[in-house]
C-alpha cells in the first residue's frame, strides 16, 4: 500500500491538517485482511472528528496555514 498523497514523513500533521496515523503512511493495518481498528483510523475518514481536533469553521485544526506551511 502506498502512503496518502497528504502524508509528511517529517511531521505528525498531515498537509491537510489532521494527526497522521500508522494508516497514513502506508501500513495496511491487518496483513490477512487489511482491516484498520477504530484507534488507528485516519481521522480524514472518520465520520465524527473529535472536537478538540476541529477549528469553529469545521475546519481541521492544525491546517497549512496554522502551521506556517504553504
Amino acid at each position: 500500500m502506498k502512503p496518502c498523497k497528504s502524508y509528511r514523513a517529517d511531521s505528525r500533521v498531515c498537509a491537510d491538517g489532521f494527526v497522521q496515523k500508522p494508516y497514513c503512511s502506508g501500513n495496511a493495518g491487518c496483513p490477512c485482511c487489511g482491516a484498520i481498528s477504530r484507534e488507528q483510523t485516519p481521522y480524514c475518514l472518520r465520520d465524527e472528528v473529535p472536537e478538540h481536533m476541529v477549528s469553529d469553521d469545521g475546519s481541521p485544526a492544525f491546517t497549512r496555514e496554522a502551521e506556517g506551511v504553504e
